[in-house]
């Protein structure tokens, strides 16, 4: 009876967690790191807590008082100085319209949490494609093979990465169904910055994982090549 009873209760905790992992999931954005936007229920109504000011090239004050501005305005009319920083904010604003349009999702094969082991095993090239040679050595590779990683910590609001050449802030944005297909996927920012050189360069990638015996994979990046 004993026998019985276990193996009744162990086809019913299987079955549960077979249940479970189809079930269908919500998008999440994760807001920690842009707090000083107000979200909208689309980019139009997603504004800034205050206006944003950049220079423009001719020295012009311009300012920026939702993400809608930020996705129609050129960064090229941004003056060379500011345009690292108005592309982070372009990255946030993308990522909240992706989020704003995402489905639910009916698989996801991702953690309910991202550890530091995880954030190292995200793909290499989630970071900025800085030339084409070191884009194609880092193929197939995660993070932590791809990089001497010294050390790794959430700074900022944002999990850092530290290698002998390299400053990385990477930070997951959300998750949701970004592609249609009906599998779970992830927005992740990434910042690069050159430890012993001069050099910074900003990214925002879309990963996949199809199911739980294959990689994680890019489906989408805001860029092709440093712009």
């Amino acid at each position: 009876m004993f026998r019985f009873i276990s193996t009744l209760l162990l086809v019913f905790i299987s079955s549960t967690s077979c249940a479970n992992s189809n079930l269908s999931r919500a998008p999440e954005i994760y807001t920690k790191t842009f707090d000083f936007i107000k979200l909208g229920d689309s980019i139009a109504t997603t504004v800034f807590n205050e206006k944003i000011d950049f220079t423009a090239k001719e020295r012009k004050e311009t300012y920026f008082n939702s993400c809608n501005d930020i996705l129609v305005y050129n960064y090229r009319d941004i003056a060379t100085y500011e345009q690292f920083r108005f592309k982070l904010i372009t990255a946030t604003c993308t990522a909240i319209h992706k989020y704003l349009n995402a489905q639910l999702s009916n698989n996801s094969y991702f953690p309910d949490n991202f550890t530091d082991d995880f954030i190292l095993s995200l793909p290499a090239n989630v970071t900025p494609i800085i030339n084409e040679f070191i884009f194609n050595k880092r193929k197939g590779k995660s993070i932590n093979q791809a990089f001497n990683v010294e050390k790794i910590q959430d700074r900022n609001k944002s999990h850092n990465i530290l290698a002998p050449e390299d400053d990385i802030n990477i930070d997951i944005l959300a998750r949701g169904d970004f592609d249609n297909d009906g599998i779970e996927d992830l927005i992740v920012s990434v910042a690069w910055y050159a430890r012993n050189a001069r050099g910074k360069f900003n990214d925002l990638v879309i990963v996949t994982k199809k199911s739980d015996d294959k990689p994680m994979e890019i489906t989408w990046r805001m860029h092709g090549s440093v712009w």
